[in-house]
């Protein structure tokens, strides 16, 4: 979740952190992201619609979860 949590730090470095597009996420949402995230660093005018950044968000979460919770009760293979 570095991509996630870490904004400030990565403003300073001058670097964009984002998941890895493709196979965790769909394309849609991914840029999503992307275009949040270049908003918030003030490198594009455009923001994206709060519908759709929710539902990337939330997609993104979902996939997450799932190792996520495995890992946390020990139901590794």
């Amino acid at each position: 979740m570095v991509w996630h949590t870490h904004s400030e730090t990565q403003r300073a470095l001058r670097a964009i952190v984002l998941p890895r597009p493709g196979t965790d996420i769909t394309d849609c949402a991914w840029q999503v992201l992307l275009q949040h995230r270049l908003h918030g660093f003030g490198l594009s005018d455009t923001a994206p619609d709060t519908r759709h950044l929710a539902k990337a968000e939330h997609e993104l979460l979902v996939r997450l979860a799932s190792p996520w919770t495995k890992l946390m009760t020990g139901a590794c293979e």
